[in-house]
């Protein structure tokens, strides 16, 4: 089965709004995540918390995500977004520390 066919049951939960479509997409696209996530930020509670801010905004995106042309696309595209607001806030929580230190 290809990307796209995989997606279609989790298009069609998405579309109809049904509560299950978020577990459709943990269970198709959890691992994956975790994996790129560990991989980026190199700790694997930093990719554990990250994961959870992924999910939660998968939910409140659900709308969008039943129009997306590629559902993977999409959810990696929130995922690398998240990593990047992390990243900031870890060095802006580094600077304001190191300027303390001084």
């Amino acid at each position: 089965m290809d990307q796209l066919s995989s997606e279609d049951p989790i298009r069609a939960a998405l579309a109809r709004d049904d509560p299950v479509a978020a577990e459709m997409i943990w269970d198709r696209y959890a691992r994956d995540l975790f994996a790129f996530l560990q991989a980026t930020l190199g700790s694997r509670h930093d990719a554990e918390d990250v994961l959870q801010v992924v999910f939660v905004r998968i939910v409140g995106k659900r709308r969008y995500l039943a129009k997306a042309d590629c559902l993977g696309a999409y959810v990696f595209g929130i995922a690398r977004n998240e990593v990047a607001g992390f990243l900031r806030k870890r060095r802006r929580k580094a600077d304001r520390d190191a300027e303390a230190d001084s």
